[in-house]
């Protein structure tokens, strides 16, 4: 009956690390039979340990409060984590930066008809609306939430959401407003933004995870 309870437990616990199933195991397996020592029936020890799904309920909640509480500094219970704010913020002015480098050299190339330099600078005006809307959207879709920067595929997918949205929306508001920005450096930006907001969230996951191991 005690093997079964065990087994039972242990299918479970199956989300857990072998060493921490185990430890598990071994303290109420231990549980069971000091019951049984002071005199019960291993039946009666059993009901007064509880029922494994409850048992099994709690240790998950625990275990996974006690991980998250390990992780690093950028991975704490607040809505907003500054440190993301932050990184975001430096891959838009990093890519605004990019971007106008590559934009320039194609003007001094003279494949760029008509661009001049100071239109230019008009680019670098537009973070002034991009930062602010990028955060917004980026809270909108829940990238500075515990749940899903512990979770890469959903900070990816939203990532790639995130830019998309802001890219269709300014590109309204330039045809709406015949704001001057060139489609070709705007979609170079997207890109950079996107592929570099997804890299450093990557290093910064796998950097948590190494860290929460440890």
């Amino acid at each position: 009956m005690i093997d079964k309870f065990i087994s039972k437990l242990e299918f479970q616990l199956r989300t857990l690390k072998s060493k921490e199933r185990k430890k598990y195991l071994n303290n109420y397996e231990e549980s069971i039979q000091e019951k049984i020592d002071s005199g019960i029936s291993e039946k009666q020890a059993i009901y007064e340990i509880g029922k494994t799904k409850k048992i099994a309920e709690e240790i998950l909640s625990s275990y996974n409060k006690e991980k998250l509480n390990m992780q690093p500094i950028y991975i704490f219970k607040r809505y907003f984590n500054k440190v993301y704010i932050y990184v975001d913020i430096a891959i838009l002015i990093f890519s605004m930066v990019l971007s106008n480098i590559i934009f320039y050299c194609v003007l001094l190339s003279g494949l760029n008809n008509g661009l001049t330099v100071n239109k230019m600078t008009t680019h670098s005006l537009w973070l002034l609306f991009l930062i602010p809307m990028h955060i917004i959207m980026s809270y909108v879709f829940g990238l500075y939430k515990i749940e899903n920067i512990s979770n890469l595929g959903v900070q990816i997918l939203r990532t790639i959401g995130v830019n998309a949205v802001v890219f269709v929306s300014l590109r309204l508001v330039f045809i709406f407003t015949n704001a001057f920005c060139s489609t070709g450096w705007f979609s170079i930006y997207i890109i950079f933004s996107c592929m570099l907001e997804i890299i450093i969230r990557m290093i910064l996951f796998f950097v948590s995870c190494m860290k929460g191991e440890n």
